[in-house]
């Protein structure tokens, strides 16, 4: 059986010294994949160059820490958008992805800078991808886009803990931290549920102080979207008729409300936080803060999205600054 090969191209400093292939703990081998983002540089097949796909120019594989990674991105295919676990050992590295499982013998070759060869084990139909080293990779809280219409979107709930400026935001672990920081007017963030195992699907949960916040909670490029830009996006999506199913992703959601994700967007139900800490819809609803603030009868309040199980006239709506929802960002 021909094993097929993915080359990443690698180079790998240590102290100064370059290390041989030979020298390589698993450990080191680790460090190398997530250093640096991967871009597809060319495809092989059985030895022979083949022409790069138009679809995938571009894309970019990235390992992450704590046993991670995204696939190729920016990607529509919202297999790409979901955070997957992966485990390096001797030889082999393998992708626990959504039911399957993928291994990989891999084998590390100093040649004028490192290349690393990924045999898939058991699939003699796998091309071989050829990578070149990218930017650094910026871990967890590394954006990824999509474009929708001529809107470029973050295709996940932002998982951002500080604000432009590195000042830090407070995260929240309990009810009463909640309720607290939205009686004072302070920002802050939660887990769904205040459970950390909800963090890379969900992203993080923040109240509208810190939306607000003048010291920025985008990164630099990028922007809270409008109530405008909103409602941009439903139009693109089809209207307040067809948003649910377009936006929604295919996955987590309660009793088969699922969506098609047909644009990318990944919409994940995280629900929402109220101001005493109770959390509602969690499987249910999708909730994004805009940057657009409005004023009732009482005091200011913040318009937000939700993409639920009703098809409505109504899909942008007004909530206290104490609640907490989830962020996507827009780019600049």
């Amino acid at each position: 059986m021909i094993k097929q090969r993915i080359l990443i191209i690698l180079l790998f400093m240590t102290g100064g010294i370059e290390v041989t292939s030979q020298s390589l703990t698993t450990a080191q081998a680790k460090t190398m994949l997530i250093e640096y983002k991967w871009t597809i540089q060319a495809f092989e097949k059985e030895g022979k160059p083949q022409p790069v796909p138009e679809q995938v120019k571009g894309l970019t594989r990235v390992f992450l820490k704590d046993g991670l990674t995204y696939s190729f991105l920016p990607s529509s295919n919202e297999e790409d958008a979901i955070p997957y676990e992966w485990i390096i050992d001797a030889g082999r590295i393998t992708f626990y992805k959504l039911n399957k499982t993928e291994t990989y013998e891999y084998k590390l070759v100093n040649n004028n800078g490192y290349e690393l060869y990924l045999d898939m084990m058991g699939n003699d139909t796998m091309p071989t991808f050829v990578f070149k080293r990218a930017e650094k990779n910026e871990g967890l809280t590394m954006l990824q886009m999509v474009l929708i219409g001529d809107q470029v979107w973050t295709d996940r709930n932002i998982n951002i803990d500080k604000f432009r400026n590195g000042d830090p935001i407070v995260e929240s672990k309990s009810a009463a931290q909640w309720e607290a920081f939205g009686k004072k007017g302070q920002p802050t963030w939660c887990y769904a549920n205040f459970d950390p195992d909800n963090h890379d699907v969900y992203g993080k949960l923040y109240n509208y102080y810190a939306v607000i916040d003048p010291r920025g909670l985008a990164p630099k490029g990028w922007h809270i979207p409008t109530e405008a830009e909103m409602k941009q996006l439903i139009d693109v999506a089809g209207g307040v008729e067809y948003v649910n199913k377009t936006l929604k992703s295919r996955y987590y959601w309660n009793d088969n409300q699922q969506g098609t994700n047909s644009l990318g967007f990944n919409g994940m139900p995280g629900g929402n936080i109220a101001f005493n800490g109770d959390f509602y819809y969690f499987g249910n609803q999708c909730n994004i803060w805009s940057s657009t603030q409005t004023t009732d009868d009482i005091k200011p309040k913040g318009v937000y999205l939700v993409l639920d199980t009703y098809s409505s006239k109504y899909k942008l709506y007004i909530s206290e600054f104490e609640y907490g929802r989830s962020v996507r960002l827009i780019k600049d």
